[in-house]
């Protein structure tokens, strides 16, 4: 089962019934202490993986990590960023091209044709 990042997880509220008999040991079993150490351990991961990110983002170079954010962190436009860092369409293309190849070799998730 595949999870987003960040997701929270919640303890079941009603019982389950099955076939097979309890076995009785000494342990402890608690769904909402599994819960909360699952939440616990989501979000380190997901505040891990923003910090990798935004340490990638920050060694790009400064038109690259423009593009990056504006378009991805940001939420603009191609349009309106390519206007804002004053660029021709064909450039514009060519360096989010460029910066996108760049970030995803840091963070070692290219995929070559």
């Amino acid at each position: 089962m595949r999870v987003r990042l960040g997701e929270r997880r919640t303890p079941k509220l009603t019982s389950t019934l099955t076939i097979v008999p309890p076995s009785f040991s000494n342990e402890f079993h608690s769904t909402t202490e599994e819960s909360a150490i699952w939440n616990i351990d989501a979000i380190k991961e997901a505040q891990d993986y923003v910090n990798l990110i935004e340490h990638h983002v920050n060694q790009l170079l400064e038109r690259s990590r423009q593009i990056i954010y504006r378009l991805f962190i940001a939420g603009d436009s191609d349009y309106i960023t390519r206007e804002e860092l004053y660029l021709a369409d064909t450039q514009y293309k060519e360096e989010k091209r460029k910066a996108i190849e760049r970030l995803a070799y840091q963070l070692d998730i290219a995929v070559e044709k």
